[in-house]
């Protein structure tokens, strides 16, 4: 799949000079997974909780979730100084 980035960047998920992929699950799914006790990495596999994929634009760091019929972009704040 291509997708093209608010900052011109096209970004393919088999090159990975364009963007970085990534896949997340919640935290009490794969707990669930883990404590079912799947015995070969094989089931473990099959048992794994459906996944939102994103990527990560590798010219300006802006995240790209797919959602069902759309695409919600996220730009990453920059980090603020400690001044306290």
């Amino acid at each position: 799949m291509k997708v093209n980035c608010i900052c011109g960047n096209l970004m393919h998920d088999e090159k990975p000079d364009t963007c970085d992929v990534y896949a997340a699950y919640l935290r009490e799914k794969y707990y669930d997974l883990l404590e079912s006790n799947p015995e070969t990495v094989e089931e473990m596999v099959d048992k794994m909780p459906f996944s939102t994929p994103f990527w990560k634009c590798k010219q300006c760091g802006r995240l790209h979730f797919f959602k069902s019929g759309k695409i919600e972009v996220y730009n990453l704040e920059t980090e603020i100084p400690d001044t306290l």
